[in-house]
């Protein structure tokens, strides 16, 4: 037989695990455009692609817009293998799962900056569901 405690201690669990398997926390859009431009500019690709939803588009300058993850993937990819570079976020501004902001690359071997950019970026389930570069400066 039970006593008082156990039932106590019975219930607590019951309640932390369905707690546990509810509604998942809605991930903020900003966390989630931080944490693909973090994966590129570390190269990880996998990382990156995790956060790429199936039927995404992007958007990035001349090279037109690329629908689709493993379009993106292998777009991506080329990408990764021209040069080492990284990416310097802000300036984010939120309306609902649209952010825009900017972002400056920087070439890791001079440290240069070759590009100063404004994005716009739709984030959906925490995943990105578009990006697009809407201005660009090379300096």
């Amino acid at each position: 037989m039970l006593t008082k405690f156990s039932r106590l201690i019975c219930w607590v669990l019951v309640l932390v695990l369905l707690t546990a398997c509810g509604e998942p926390q809605k991930q903020d859009p900003v966390s989630v455009v931080q944490a693909l431009y973090d994966a590129a500019s570390a190269e990880d690709i996998d990382a990156f692609m995790e956060l790429v939803a199936d039927d995404a588009e992007i958007e990035w300058g001349r090279e037109g817009l690329v629908i689709g993850k493993e379009n993106i993937r292998r777009h991506v990819e080329a990408l990764f293998l021209d040069f080492d570079f990284t990416f310097v976020l802000s300036d984010f501004r939120v309306d609902g799962n649209r952010v825009t902001f900017n972002h400056e690359m920087i070439l890791d071997n001079t440290q240069a900056i070759v590009e100063q950019c404004a994005d716009e970026v739709i984030v959906e389930g925490g995943k990105i569901k578009f990006d697009r570069i809407i201005s660009c400066v090379y300096p």
